[in-house]
């Protein structure tokens, strides 16, 4: 008779407490800071000032080469028509040639530019100063790994002295050994988003400083990188998670002398192909098979690009 044990799925949980953790981190160093520096440089006005002051104040519009662009209501509009200048709409803006404006819209022009370049100025310093691996080195992901480990144990001991007779005793020194080891590779992994997020952001300031920066658009960017970053956070939870779940629970079954497994999908719409026609069969972790026809890529379950299989492990006597 062939014996099995119960499969051990990675935890909602513990994707959830991980992507936290790096979220958390992202924002605190890269994002929240450049928000922070925004609103003390960009104050913004509305003391009666006319509508096109206000919204060069504001950051709403900016003028950059004799083209305002920015965010238009229909009293900025109506000011700008009052003063002769229509709405481009190939360009989204209008073209103004500001020594027809009235002399306090031509200072106001002026001073909104300077503040804008030092606004990009100390956007800019602000993101020269992140440093990356004093970020990746707040990340303590230690305890929370291996809790991660330790539930698996727990899991395990229970199964193994229920089926198969064997109690299991908890080497704490082969946990600590794989947490450290997916833990670099997690700051690895976050340190070359954290880099690229900063080249985008580079380049999102430069761009609004070439059209005349407005604090608006900048916010707007700045806030839709939280979202970027969250993403990013919960992919990355998600992925290493299962792939320390897969290695921990294989580590374990070698040690037990378990060398086969029996895939199991999720049975839902989400399996990819590939995987559905492997459901069921019988393979050797030392031999896996191959998951991805196209890429011709070999893995035990879990250990692809979000793969929700499972190993259901086969004790033979």
């Amino acid at each position: 008779m062939v014996k099995t044990l119960k499969p051990i799925s990675p935890r909602v949980k513990d994707e959830n407490i991980i992507a936290k953790e790096i979220f958390d981190i992202l924002k605190k160093d890269l994002l929240q800071p450049l928000l922070d520096e925004l609103e003390k440089n960009q104050k913004i006005y509305y003391n009666g000032l006319i509508h096109i002051k206000s919204a060069l104040k504001s950051g709403k519009i900016g003028l950059n080469k004799g083209i305002v662009k920015g965010s238009f209501n229909s009293s900025i509009i109506k000011e700008f028509n009052e003063l002769g200048f229509k709405f481009d709409k190939r360009i989204k803006g209008f073209r103004v040639d500001i020594n027809k404006l009235p002399v306090t819209l031509q200072l106001e022009v002026g001073r909104s530019n300077l503040a804008s370049k030092r606004l990009a100025e100390s956007l800019l310093t602000k993101l020269d100063s992140v440093n990356i691996d004093e970020t990746i080195n707040n990340i303590d992901l230690n305890n929370k790994y291996l809790d991660i480990l330790n539930n698996i144990d727990n899991v395990l001991i229970k199964d193994v002295a229920k089926v198969m007779g064997i109690t299991i005793t908890p080497n704490i020194t082969q946990k600590e050994v794989i947490a450290k080891e997916f833990i670099n590779n997690m700051q690895l992994f976050i340190k070359d988003f954290t880099e690229n997020e900063i080249v985008k952001l580079r380049k999102k300031v430069e761009a609004n400083v070439f059209e005349g920066i407005r604090a608006e658009t900048l916010r707007d960017d700045i806030k839709k990188e939280f979202e970027v970053s969250k993403n990013k956070a919960n992919f990355l939870a998600k992925q290493e998670i299962s792939l320390l779940t897969s290695k921990y629970k294989e580590t374990k079954y070698r040690e037990l002398g378990i060398t086969k497994y029996r895939w199991s999908t999720s049975r839902d719409g989400r399996v990819r192909e590939d995987h559905r026609e492997l459901n069921n069969k019988v393979f050797s972790f030392n031999n896996p098979p191959i998951e991805n026809k196209e890429k011709g890529s070999r893995a035990n379950p879990g250990e692809a690009f979000g793969c929700r299989c499972v190993a259901i492990p086969i004790i033979e006597n």
